[in-house]
């Protein structure tokens, strides 16, 4: 059987603040569905979760979404893991992992 859904991109758009410890994360996922699907969606940073999984309903094609934002506060410049996993409503599609390493600093 052939995967519902596929990943092309996943990228966060940041937003630091004046003093570079606060971050506000935007997260883009592309997808592109073989067929209408209801896809599940976490988010996580530094493996962490951020929310409970989220309902999308789609429809057959790619396109872009926008997840939930994020604000992230930590007093360093260490990197950061960003991350989501995506699974299908159907049972027999497996759940996938995407994720983006970034370092959240001033330039």
């Amino acid at each position: 059987m052939p995967e519902i859904f596929t990943i092309k991109s996943y990228k966060n758009q940041t937003r630091l603040n004046e003093n570079g410890i606060e971050a506000h994360i935007r997260p883009v996922l592309e997808v592109d569905l073989e067929r209408a699907a209801t896809l599940f969606i976490s988010q996580y940073i530094d493996e962490l979760e951020m929310f409970a999984p989220v309902r999308y309903e789609l429809q057959k094609g790619s396109q872009a979404i926008f997840l939930k934002s994020m604000r992230v506060i930590r007093p360093h410049t260490g990197a950061y893991r960003f991350s989501v996993k995506v699974m299908a409503a159907s049972a027999d599609s497996k759940q996938v992992e995407v994720s983006e390493s970034c370092i959240l600093k001033q330039d």
